[in-house]
């Protein structure tokens, strides 16, 4: 459990068939460097979390004001019974797919082709 701190990950910590899961943290930064297996948050609120690549999925479930920040990309984004969520894609946005549930107030950024981030998309 994490309140009020910044956590980083080395990047030699972190394996390809790892998963990484973040529960109960309030007011934290997670930073994870290396591509990992999947990402989990559950019962978190007010936390971001920025990391590379994952090779199954990141997940937030039943968790308040999460801020995600996608470098690389994932092929999914789980987002359940969460207020909230923020998520800011990389220009390989195209490839994925968002699924969501009982959830509020999510909004997509993405980085276009020039680097610039697009406005907010409202996910509905």
């Amino acid at each position: 459990v994490y309140k009020r701190q910044e956590v980083r990950f080395a990047a030699d910590e972190i394996g390809m068939h790892e998963t990484i899961f973040i529960q109960h943290c309030k007011n934290s930064t997670f930073f994870i460097p290396a591509k990992c297996k999947a990402i989990s948050v559950t019962n978190s609120e007010k936390i971001s979390v920025e990391f590379t690549k994952t090779v199954s999925n990141f997940e937030i479930v039943r968790s308040k004001r999460v801020k995600v920040y996608c470098k690389e990309t994932t092929p999914m984004i789980n987002i359940d019974n969460s207020d909230g969520v923020h998520v800011h894609l990389s220009k390989d946005y195209q490839n994925v797919e968002i699924i969501s549930a009982k959830s509020s107030e999510i909004n997509i950024t993405y980085t276009q082709d020039d680097g610039e981030y697009a406005k907010d998309i409202p996910v509905t």
